[in-house]
């Protein structure tokens, strides 16, 4: 008697399905469906795995950022305390200066927009020194952090003070005279 294995099936569809699977295609078949769900295994895992490190890189950037935040904003603001400290210790110094500067004489006050004592301001320092002439006292106003490097005023010359534009307000309420020249 040869044995044809039917005794292992129920049903033809049974039957014809086993003959299937002990086919070399069907391994063939099998093999790649298995490399395929262990490939998109494999990719579904590296790309949780990116996000994963994507928020761990996010994270560790905002930790540095703030950490940097928390170790300069406390110096940053010490450093804006100290310099108003100073200037408003120099207030009162150059108030009395200028007030007597002021007193008696006609005032212009002229605008540098970039800064009083630059090279190439020479129209600028040119047009103070004639009104200093004239009699006029001269309140340059600069609005430049970077060519006037001083905190509160600077006397340029004998009757020419260059003032930061914030003094200019404060010095602003002590000059008396009425006979003031505004030039922008």
């Amino acid at each position: 008697m040869i044995y044809v294995g039917y005794d292992k099936y129920k049903t033809l569809l049974s039957y014809r399905y086993g003959q299937l699977k002990e086919n070399g295609l069907w391994n063939i078949a099998m093999r790649t469906i298995r490399y395929t769900r262990r490939y998109f295994l494999i990719s579904r895992l590296i790309r949780y795995a990116s996000y994963v490190i994507a928020a761990l890189e996010t994270s560790a950037v905002l930790l540095v950022v703030f950490s940097a935040l928390l170790v300069l904003l406390p110096v940053a603001l010490i450093v804006f305390g100290v310099t108003v400290i100073l200037s408003t210790s120099q207030y009162k110094k150059y108030n009395r200066a200028i007030s007597e500067d002021i007193e008696g004489r006609r005032t212009v006050v002229i605008t540098a927009k970039k800064g009083y004592f630059r090279p190439k301001q020479a129209y600028l320092n040119n047009m103070a020194k004639c009104f200093r002439n004239e009699g006029y006292t001269v309140l340059v106003i600069s609005r430049s952090f970077k060519n006037d490097r001083f905190l509160v005023a600077r006397k340029a010359e004998d009757n020419i003070w260059v003032l930061k534009l914030n003094y200019f307000f404060i010095i602003k309420k002590h000059i008396k005279t009425e006979d003031i020249t505004y030039i922008y």
